[in-house]
């Protein structure tokens, strides 16, 4: 009996010992992973001839370089303004080697442009993305996400951003600015009666390309809910669910909606229509007396007679990619270096005429 017991007691022991020294283990390693990362900031802040005091320390954040574990990525928020419930940050973004410190590539971007402000829409985070952004067959995208939060009770605000960066030489290159991928606000009595939408976006990398880039999916869920007091007096809600699907295409500088659509291309200039949507997929000049074809019909109707004894009318005709399936080409009237939309036309790819 007492050798059992004798056993039983070096068991417990035993298995109590193991236990702390796996606590132990564990907390060191919670304790020793920052010191490491803060070694590697501390490195980079210097690179960069900042002082950490200059940085918005609790908004500093690190990962591994998903593309090569040897590299980290680093953000750093310097402080350009700062008061009593308002900063604004400049934004360095910054992948580094783990063991020098050095900075093998970079970005950098000032709060005029940013949007890191934080007022009474308080910036309260900073992520480090890295999904699988396969923008190209060689080239994956990691993503900065920023969350914004409202102070007003009476009007609940939320919003989260993406920013995606590709390597591109020494240096980073954004694709993708200040994408809005979670959305909530509303208003409400802050007892029950209100009104809110909630929305999230999926970003899917798609198989299409759009100049050289995979066009990227957007799948947005939104949900509607109603507040309201039912005939008893009790609170109760309503929801109202809609799915809606975007697309994101490189427009040769980075991703912009494909919104394209005649209305809004009949609102704009050439060159507002470009910095829009991007550079289009083809693009001519012509005499219209010269035009030919019934693809040139519509154009050809747009000026009368008298219009076309006047002189020679120069045309450009721009078509950009709407999507897989379609084109859309819309032609302008050239007039002092400015040209105006006369008329716009959207066909199937393949169509012949």
């Amino acid at each position: 009996m007492k050798y059992l017991i004798t056993l039983l007691i070096l068991i417990v022991t035993s298995c109590v010992s193991q236990t702390t020294e796996e606590v132990k283990i564990t907390e060191k390693a919670i304790i020793s992973t920052p010191k490491i990362e803060f070694k590697l900031i501390e490195a980079v802040l210097k690179n960069l001839n900042i002082k950490k005091e200059n940085c918005k320390i609790d908004l500093i954040v690190s990962k591994k370089n998903p593309n090569n574990f040897e590299e980290t990525i680093i953000v750093i928020p310097k402080l350009v303004k700062e008061g009593e419930d308002y900063f604004e940050l400049n934004s360095y973004i910054v992948i580094a080697n783990n063991e020098t410190g050095k900075i093998i590539h970079q970005y950098f971007e000032s709060s005029k442009t940013n949007n890191w402000v934080s007022d009474a829409i308080k910036l309260v985070e900073i992520v480090i993305d890295t999904a699988p952004y396969n923008v190209t067959d060689n080239n994956r995208a990691f993503g900065i996400r920023v969350r914004y939060v409202g102070s007003a009770q009476v009007n609940p605000y939320e919003n989260e951003t993406i920013s995606l960066y590709i390597i591109k030489g020494n240096t980073l290159k954004k694709i993708v600015t200040n994408y809005s991928v979670i959305k909530y606000n509303g208003y409400w009595d802050t007892k029950c009666i209100g009104e809110f939408i909630d929305e999230k976006k999926v970003l899917i990398i798609s198989k299409n390309k759009t100049n050289g880039y995979f066009d990227i999916s957007v799948k947005n869920k939104i949900i509607e809910t109603t507040n309201y007091k039912d005939e008893s007096g009790n609170c109760d809600s309503k929801e109202k669910i809609t799915k809606e699907k975007t697309l994101l295409k490189f427009n040769g500088k980075e991703y912009k909606e494909d919104n394209l659509s005649i209305q809004e291309l009949m609102l704009l200039t050439k060159l507002e229509a470009i910095k829009k949507y991007g550079i289009p997929a083809i693009a001519v000049q012509f005499i219209l007396d010269d035009a030919q074809g019934e693809f040139r019909n519509g154009i050809s109707d747009k000026y009368t007679q008298k219009e076309r004894q006047n002189g020679s009318i120069l045309i450009d005709e721009v078509t950009w990619e709407k999507d897989k399936d379609t084109w859309i080409t819309v032609w302008y009237g050239v007039k002092q270096e400015k040209s105006i939309p006369k008329d716009v036309y959207l066909w199937k790819k393949g169509t012949e005429f």
